[in-house]
């Protein structure tokens, strides 16, 4: 389960009153980097109202109103206990620390049903959120949200009930490492985004369609702000596939080679060629390559495939085979104008 946090103030305090109000969440980035998109979070009221995002401690309920573009207000009710114990102990400790200014924000619990990694803030957009809880807590992360009043609520008549919540609770963090994907991964997460962005618009207007009638105002609101996310997507698209031509003109070109002399050569030349021998008996490598050349019978694949088998002790063996019967060539003979002209003969 992920958290967001957000920095409510108190602005009167009684000692009957226990009613919240306030703002759960906004899309404005946290101090981690992470946005929540309020028009993709989903939620069943009500919900638990934790101390700390201690499930085994409820101090409450709280109630979430419609989702706007804006964020997403809420109303939180701290029971009132009147029987002596830990339970009014607890709720007792929640109310008296909001009223101390000790506890200063509010953090909801959620899982994570679509997000993209967002570059510019180096954290993640959750595009599509569920929900579970939300928490009275002392670190807050968001600076947006406040609590606007609290109001009178006759508890005695209302009999509020605290929802059980049974299981530990499990914390899973998506980790910042994902900021180091490639680019071809972001290009693939960021087409998965505009897929689903894209679905929801057609969806919104073909319900439209099915009743034959305009898009009320919070639809038209979706939509247009569906639309604008579609068309920074397709903008930022366009930059990451132009970063990937240009990586891969940058890129350097792998050659493939099969003797210790060309490898030099590629690294730049009179570079030294470190071997690691294995330590069989002198002349082993010559006895096992004339056993090849015996065992294949003059067909050059049954002989490399012979040789192989000695690829961890004498792998020497196996390369001189392959190079004979690959290259089927003359070694040129020496001259004074040629540094190179026993390459071929080295591993022989």
């Amino acid at each position: 389960m992920h958290r967001a946090y957000a920095i409510f103030h108190v602005k009167a305090v009684d000692a009957d009153r226990r009613v919240i109000s306030g703002i759960a969440t906004t899309p404005e980035p946290d101090r981690t980097g992470d946005i929540i998109e309020p028009l993709g979070v989903t939620f069943k009221n009500p919900l638990p109202l934790l101390l700390f995002h201690d499930a085994k401690k409820p101090v409450g309920v709280t109630k979430f109103k419609k989702p706007t573009k804006d964020g997403i207000e809420f109303e939180a009710t701290i029971a009132t206990v009147d029987d002596p114990g830990a339970l009014k102990d607890r709720v007792d400790e929640a109310w008296q620390s909001i009223k101390a200014g000790l506890v200063s924000g509010v953090s909801i619990g959620f899982r994570a049903i679509e997000e993209a990694f967002n570059k510019e803030t180096n954290g993640f957009r959750f595009l599509r959120t569920e929900v579970l809880e939300l928490s009275l807590v002392t670190v807050p992360a968001n600076a947006s949200a406040t609590i606007h009043s609290i109001k009178a609520i006759d508890l005695a008549a209302s009999g509020p009930h605290l929802p059980g919540v049974t299981g530990p609770s499990t914390v899973v963090r998506l980790q910042k490492a994902a900021a180091h994907m490639t680019i071809q991964e972001q290009i693939t997460q960021f087409e998965n985004t505009r897929a689903a962005k894209e679905a929801r618009m057609n969806e919104l207007m073909t319900k439209a369609g099915e009743t034959g009638s305009t898009l009320d105002d919070a639809q038209t609101e979706e939509y247009d702000g569906l639309a604008l996310e579609v068309k920074s997507v397709d903008a930022h698209l366009v930059r990451l596939n132009d970063q990937e031509k240009l990586n891969l003109a940058k890129a350097t070109r792998i050659t493939t080679t099969h003797t210790y002399v060309t490898a030099s050569d590629l690294r730049g030349g009179n570079v030294p060629v470190i071997q690691v021998k294995a330590s069989v008996p002198k002349g082993t490598a010559f006895a096992r390559m004339c056993m090849a050349m015996a065992a294949g019978h003059g067909d050059s694949y049954q002989t490399l495939q012979y040789a192989k088998q000695w690829k961890d002790s004498t792998p020497e063996v196996e390369q001189m085979v392959e190079h004979m019967w690959r290259t089927k060539a003359a070694v040129a003979a020496g001259t004074t104008t040629d540094a190179t002209w026993a390459g071929p003969l080295v591993v022989t």
